[in-house]
């Protein structure tokens, strides 16, 4: 646990969580992405370290219709949803499994962690999805999803403690109907989907360096991807594959002009993911695959400071956080710089 979290002026005042109590390590999705419902279903499991006499785990909740929440063998746990604010939900409070529940992914228990497993769905309209019909896409076949989690909207559809101070690893299952790729902000384990039965097919992602809640980031669609560099790449609709190839042609230069002033770059690939016209934002720095607006497509590469601003974040922002939103400030201020120095060399 970083030690600044326990210091007064660290308290985040946008979340319920009391991590110095007891605090998620890890998330591990498994879910189904159903188009008709508008609604991601599935399971979350998360991996919890509490404090000596903590009793409780204290999440965020926006929306999440909860089914049932256990321990890694099943046992009901006891929990409730406290009373929802307008501005940051509500939260979800879940009692701790018993000590002999405790079971890691790296299968060396310890102590102070402890295993919990929650069934839910999110609700049609969460805040961090969406859901877009065929008509709303560049080719006007497929449908598509994305997620756009900062600054505290992953809630509306993970179930955990979603504060930029509280790092956490993920890995995620994603189902989606067999014509459609997921992607995500992790890296790819199965490049390819594995067949899931009824007309469905499954992508497995994996982060292992522990990231703000906020980045965890996923899309659905109709997807291609093309490299540009070792390291570098497009995943986009057909239709603008080729514009994008060329309008991002200079993007491993970028990381490697970025390397030279701050040092490695730590999060294996830098590819990017062109969403369509309704993305809300310039960008997102999502770890490993950075979100797009279509409107950077001008055909003659005068927009690619926005990539080196998303780029830039993968030290500022991505390596070292904010610890709470009241100092978001610090994550954009020396994002902004770091952006200016990448286009000057």
């Amino acid at each position: 646990v970083a030690p600044v979290l326990t210091t007064p002026e660290a308290r985040d005042v946008w979340t319920h969580a009391k991590p110095e109590e007891a605090r998620v390590t890890h998330v591990s999705l498994d879910l189904t992405a159903d188009f008709e419902a508008k609604e991601m279903r599935g399971t979350a499991t998360l991996e919890v370290i509490f404090a000596q006499g903590a009793k409780q785990v204290i999440l965020d909740d926006a929306g999440l219709v909860i089914e049932s929440i256990t321990d890694v063998e099943g046992a009901p746990l006891e929990w409730h949803v406290g009373d929802a604010s307008p501005n940051i939900g509500a939260p979800l409070v879940i009692a701790l499994p018993r000590a002999d529940a405790a079971i890691s992914r790296a299968s060396d228990p310890q102590p102070n962690l402890r295993v919990i497993r929650i069934r839910y769905r999110s609700a049609p309209g969460a805040s961090a999805l969406q859901w877009l019909p065929p008509e709303l896409t560049a080719g006007k076949a497929h449908p598509y999803l994305f997620s756009q989690g900062q600054a505290i909207e992953n809630r509306s559809w993970i179930p955990t403690q979603d504060s930029p101070g509280i790092r956490q690893t993920w890995d995620a299952t994603i189902t989606v109907p067999a014509g459609l790729v997921a992607v995500m902000s992790g890296d790819r384990v199965t490049p390819e989907g594995v067949p899931a039965g009824d007309g469905h097919r499954s992508f497995h992602f994996v982060m292992d360096n522990p990231v703000p809640p906020y980045l965890i980031a996923m899309a659905v669609g109709n997807l291609e991807f093309r490299e540009l560099g070792p390291r570098t790449g497009v995943w986009t609709e057909p239709e603008m594959l080729d514009k994008a190839v060329y309008e991002f042609a200079d993007v491993e230069k970028m990381v490697d002009a970025a390397e030279s002033l701050y040092g490695p770059y730590r999060w294996g690939r830098y590819d990017m993911l062109l969403l369509p016209p309704s993305f809300p934002y310039g960008g997102m720095e999502n770890p490993t695959l950075t979100f797009l607006t279509p409107t950077l497509l001008t055909g003659d590469r005068s927009n690619t400071d926005v990539v080196a601003h998303e780029l830039a974040h993968s030290w500022s922002g991505n390596l070292v956080t904010n610890a709470t939103w009241s100092d978001s400030w610090l994550n954009e201020g020396f994002t902004t710089y770091f952006e200016n120095r990448i286009m000057e060399a």
